[in-house]
C-alpha cells in the first residue's frame, strides 16, 4: 500500500464516521494495517496530519488557543462560566490541561479572560468576558459580611491540639 494510499483510507474513514476515525476504528475497516501506517508515517499522529485532520483526544498536545476556543463554546452552551461538570459534558477536551495551566478549577475563569485579552480576543470574547466579569464580581466579599473574612491573630506559645479521650496535649505554636 503506498502513502497516497493511506491517506485516502483514513479521509474515507472519516467521512463515513463524520470524525477523525481513533486508530481502532481504522483498522477495523481492514483496509489498512498498523503496519502501513508505521511504514509510511511512523505514528498515527503523523498520518492524521498528513490528512488535514484534527488530532485530538488522550495523549496529544493542544495550544491554549484551542482550549480557550472550546472553553468559550462550553460557556456560551452554559450561558455562564462553565461549571467542571458543565466542562466535563460539553467540552472536546479533559480538564487536566486548563488544571495544569491554572492551578485549580475556580482560577480558570480569570486566566482565561486574561489570555483572552493578551492575545486581542476581546472581540471574539467579548460575550464570554462579560460572563467572567459577572462571575468574578459576584465571587468577592464586602469586608465584614463573614466571620471568616478577617484574618486570624495567631500568638505564639500553647495551644491545644486535641482532647481526644479525655487526655489534655499541647502543642507550640
Amino acid at each position: 500500500m503506498t502513502r497516497e494510499e493511506v491517506i485516502n483510507v483514513i479521509k474515507q474513514a472519516a467521512e463515513k464516521l463524520g470524525k477523525t476515525p481513533t486508530f481502532t476504528q481504522l483498522l477495523e475497516t481492514k483496509q489498512l494495517s498498523q503496519y502501513d501506517i508505521r511504514k509510511h508515517f511512523g505514528v498515527y499522529a503523523s498520518a492524521l496530519q498528513a490528512c488535514g485532520l484534527p488530532v485530538r483526544g488522550s495523549g496529544y498536545e493542544t495550544t491554549l488557543r484551542e482550549l480557550f476556543n472550546d472553553w468559550a463554546e462550553v460557556a456560551r452552551k452554559a450561558g455562564r462560566v462553565p461549571t467542571v461538570g458543565d466542562y466535563e459534558l460539553h467540552s472536546h477536551y479533559s480538564l487536566k490541561p486548563l488544571m495544569r495551566q491554572f492551578g485549580a478549577w475556580p482560577r480558570v475563569a480569570a486566566g482565561m479572560a486574561k489570555y483572552a485579552c493578551e492575545n486581542g480576543l476581546e472581540e471574539d470574547g467579548k460575550d464570554v468576558l462579560e460572563a467572567v466579569a459577572t462571575h468574578l464580581e459576584g465571587r468577592k466579599r464586602r469586608p465584614g459580611s463573614s466571620k471568616w473574612d478577617s484574618p486570624r491573630i495567631l500568638r505564639p506559645g500553647l495551644m491545644p491540639a486535641s482532647r481526644s479521650m479525655g487526655l489534655r496535649r499541647w502543642t507550640r505554636t
